[in-house]
């Protein structure tokens, strides 16, 4: 079996899942949409624009779910692992000021609604994609209208 990673590494990991889920989130708002909402850009570039949606979507979504991830495996890094390492981590501090030692205190005392939330959330996500699976699967309006000659036939 594999050395289990420390604290630290689980901590950056975690640090990076939220810096990559922010950045798709701000170009998904900032980017994707507006781009999507212009009639003419979409209109002459249905795949292209579609597709950059759905990329960063997806990004945002996949790093979401790594991050609240509710599996106990120590080996993966997700908000759970994190936060179960806090307390831990930081046990053996020493000359720790007494305003961050009740930050800690209020911090470690939120620990466990947060990891309840985590498992919360799954229980319903694993139910809804139980019911979404057994559907069938619709195809965009924007795919099945798709022609890339349309445009150069109406201007010309």
């Amino acid at each position: 079996m594999s050395e289990l990673p420390d604290f630290t590494e689980i901590r950056d990991v975690v640090k990076n899942e939220v810096i990559d889920a922010t950045n798709a989130y701000t170009l998904l708002t900032q980017l994707a949409f507006p781009l999507r909402n212009q009639p003419l850009l979409h209109q002459h570039y249905p795949y292209l624009i579609d597709n950059l949606v759905i990329a960063l979507t997806g990004q945002v979504l996949m790093t979401v779910c790594r991050l609240f991830d509710p599996d106990e495996d120590p080996r993966h890094a997700s908000l759970t692992t994190f936060l179960k390492g806090v307390e831990p981590h930081h046990a053996h501090d020493q000359n720790v000021t007494a305003r961050l030692v009740v930050w800690r205190n209020d911090y470690s005392q939120r620990i466990p609604a947060c990891l309840t939330d985590i498992k919360t959330r799954d229980g319903r996500s694993s139910s809804t994609s139980k019911r979404i699976s057994g559907s069938p699967r619709p195809v965009p309006s924007t795919y099945s209208s798709y022609r890339p000659h349309a445009a150069r036939r109406r201007y010309s």
